[in-house]
């Protein structure tokens, strides 16, 4: 792959678009509400689970699955945006490195 000293290769720059829509959309109210309740039904369903003591094992096991799954969509969405808010540091920090001349470069090292 081969780039100019100053700018990310296309497929670099489609990605950073990517992520900064993703990362805008973690931003919106709407989005705060979205994950919020999501979180909240996670945390109901693991409360049904604990408040279940004298439930039968199968109605046991549908809880602790019903919280398990809500849980891991939740945990999951989380670590993707984390991952998209890496990622995009990491291409911004690319970006400049290139734009540093070579010879400014090895000076600050």
């Amino acid at each position: 792959m081969t780039t100019t000293p100053n700018v990310l290769a296309p497929e670099e720059l489609a990605h950073l678009h990517e992520l900064r829509e993703v990362l805008a959309t973690t931003q919106t109210p709407g989005w705060m509400i979205i994950i919020r309740r999501m979180q909240e039904d996670a945390d109901e369903a693991h409360e049904e689970l604990l408040g279940a003591a004298y439930a039968t094992d199968t109605a046991l096991a549908g809880l602790a699955r019903r919280w398990q799954q809500r849980e891991s969509v939740v945990r999951s969405l989380k670590q993707y945006i984390a991952g998209c808010e890496e990622q995009k540091k990491m291409l911004l920090t690319e970006q400049l490195e290139r734009s540093v001349p070579p010879e400014t470069y090895a000076e600050q090292s």
